[in-house]
């Protein structure tokens, strides 16, 4: 249900932030889904070589996987940041919508006509903070089960499994190489903040200078949790079978987070659906809280 719907905006489902964070996934999905692809054409390869030809050379797996986990890595830090500018908007968006409810309920006891009640909106308000939580579960277990495929691609059966351990050691410089960058930007913007630029415009809004820092600041602490999770990975050095176990618990982990995001937002429709116009009544006598 799009709350602000006929009042000259959008829903947050529908925002501009929340595009742009669909189709960055939709680039990472993609991604992942070569990633997993040339692994498995890979293997086939080997194994079904005939006897005495030679097998691929892990050169070339090494070269053909570091370009695509370049991608990858620009790809996922994309999608970070989308991420972040859209749960920037959702919560604003649920926040202004509990507020306009309290208000109109307000006004709506000062003219003594039918409203909703307290209850039905701190249950639409208890819904939205639920529905937030679920997303943010889904968000993290979909990054688990990005982790994961980039161990199983990097972890090859056999003789091969040594290029797992190559291959993770990239990912840490190349995590490690992007958090330096970023360091290093912040430190630079830091620097040239003067005491004017922390004051806000006539808008509100923060000034140009402040909103640059605190842009490089979300992309330093992006960089530094996707260093950590690759150093994290790389003391790891599973096998194939147990990259793939791996990469089949965080699936089943995602379905799981799925189902109970598709709960709450069951839960937040009939929430809302109980604090639109058509549903107020009648509540002689009733004194709302503050």
């Amino acid at each position: 249900m799009c709350d602000l719907k006929g009042e000259g905006d959008r829903c947050a489902k529908h925002s501009p932030e929340a595009r742009a964070e669909d189709l960055a996934s939709e680039k990472v999905q993609t991604i992942a889904g070569k990633l997993v692809a040339a692994g498995r054409a890979f293997i086939e390869e080997v194994r079904t070589a005939k006897s005495g030809e030679p097998t691929p050379a892990l050169s070339r797996w090494g070269a053909m996987l570091q370009q695509l986990m370049i991608t990858f890595a620009k790809a996922r830090k994309d999608l970070a940041m989308k991420r972040v500018k859209a749960r920037e908007v959702r919560q604003a968006h649920d926040l202004a919508f509990i507020e306009r409810l309290r208000q109109e309920e307000q006004d709506r006891v000062a003219r003594d006509e039918k409203r909703w009640g307290e209850e039905a909106i701190a249950r639409a308000d208890k819904a939205a903070v639920a529905a937030e939580e679920a997303t943010l579960a889904v968000e993290a277990a979909e990054d688990e089960l990005l982790d994961a495929e980039e161990e199983l691609a990097c972890a090859l059966p056999g003789d091969l499994a040594l290029s797992q351990y190559e291959g993770l050691q990239f990912q840490v410089g190349l995590a490690q190489a992007d958090l330096d960058d970023a360091q290093d930007n912040y430190a630079k913007l830091l620097e040239k903040q003067k005491p004017a630029d922390m004051i806000p415009g006539a808008d509100g809004k923060p000034s140009r200078k402040r909103q640059a820092l605190l842009k490089a600041e979300k992309d330093r602490d992006a960089a530094l949790r996707r260093s950590r999770s690759a150093r994290a990975r790389l003391d790891s050095t599973l096998t194939h079978d147990q990259a793939e176990a791996l990469r089949d618990a965080a699936a089943g982990r995602l379905e799981e987070a799925q189902e109970v995001l598709a709960a709450a937002k069951k839960e937040r429709q009939q929430a809302r659906c109980l604090v639109r116009d058509s549903s107020a009544v009648e509540m002689k006598g009733e004194v709302l809280a503050a």
